[in-house]
């Protein structure tokens, strides 16, 4: 769940509100949306423990039909795109880090063209680290897990505890005004996208053993943590950077909100360096989105569904490698396919 939409998602919402406290009202309803989903999938997920997920549960539903469309919609929108922009995010924040401390010296084209070689070289090596075995897929995803939770913890305490902020930031904002709920639904759009993933560990519950206890456990107990953390995050956005003067940058800014806020919080010499290190939590969200993603492309071939390609798991990992392999080209191409603004608009719709 945490990826790319806590990393961007705060700073487009302050651009066009400023109101700091709509922005922490739209990310709490974004939560309790999300934990609503979260109780509702658990229970059709502990009843038909199967892999595949929601398409599994909507062709048991209302059938086939319905279940091609949504299969093809998961495995594009909901993993192969979201892969592609963490991915990319992931990237831009690397290249950011180490432009910032030195390291290169490249111009914003160049930052953009690095970042997506980056991100494709990512993404055919994670694909490459899931397709190995079960053994080295999952101790690379909870490594990468246990970092990213450990950064994300350090960020906050450090922010608050050391950083340079204000807490006066927040009395820029109050009650919504008339022209700040029109862009309420788009926000929370965006806010959605940017908790999707609660419901990753049904698509892999024909594989884990106890379902009705580790499943409940895992979704619920794990979507009320990220909205936790979601909210402590945008709370440090809003005590580093005033909300007024988000509205007046460039969306190329706030694109990166939490790197600004960063530097803002820490300075130059040090908010660069934990940039690099928040690039480098991200891994773990793409690789958990090449774990989960290519299930559903193994059973919709089964059903045929799915080109015959990506049925089938390996003789010797017993993973599906071909979808596997399915998914990282297709999130490769979207990732060269236009700017990430318009990639991360095409996923949140």
């Amino acid at each position: 769940m945490v990826g790319a939409g806590i990393l961007t998602t705060s700073g487009f919402m302050l651009k066009e509100t400023g109101n700091p406290w709509s922005l922490l009202g739209l990310w709490t309803v974004g939560g309790l949306m999300a934990l609503c989903g979260a109780v509702t999938i658990t229970e059709l997920a502990t009843r038909m423990p199967r892999v595949g997920g929601d398409y599994v549960f909507v062709k048991e539903a209302y059938g086939n039909g319905a279940g091609f469309v949504v299969g093809w919609a998961t495995f594009v929108m909901g993993f192969a795109g979201p892969t592609a922009v963490i991915a990319l995010i992931s990237a831009k924040y690397l290249i950011s880090g180490l432009v910032g401390c030195g390291i290169l010296q490249l111009t914003t084209a160049g930052i953009d063209i690095a970042s997506a070689v980056f991100a494709t070289l990512m993404i055919v090596m994670i694909a490459l680290t899931m397709c190995r075995g079960y053994k080295e897929s999952a101790g690379f995803q909870s490594l990468m897990t246990l970092i990213k939770l450990f950064i994300f913890g350090s960020i906050i305490f450090t922010g608050f505890y050391w950083g340079r902020g204000d807490w006066s930031h927040f009395s820029q904002g109050g009650w919504p005004q008339k022209d700040e709920w029109q862009t309420f639904p788009l926000g929370l759009i965006y806010i959605g996208y940017a908790y999707s993933g609660w419901n990753a560990a049904a698509y892999l519950a024909g594989e884990i053993k106890s379902p009705e206890k580790l499943l409940a456990r895992s979704i619920i107990g794990g979507t009320l943590f990220v909205m936790l953390l979601y909210l402590l995050m945008n709370v440090l956005y809003v005590y580093a950077i005033s909300p007024q003067e988000v509205t007046t940058l460039d969306s190329a800014v706030v694109e990166k909100i939490a790197e600004l806020a960063l530097l803002r919080l820490f300075g130059a010499e040090y908010g660069y360096l934990i940039v690099l290190v928040l690039g480098l939590s991200l891994i773990s969200s793409v690789s958990s989105h090449l774990i989960t993603g290519p299930r559903v492309a193994l059973v919709m071939s089964q059903d045929r569904m799915f080109p015959r390609f990506a049925g089938g798991s390996s003789s010797v990992s017993q993973l599906p490698v071909r979808g596997t392999v399915s998914q990282a080209i297709l999130a490769i191409m979207m990732i060269w396919s236009g700017s990430f603004l318009d990639l991360l608009n095409y996923m949140s719709a």
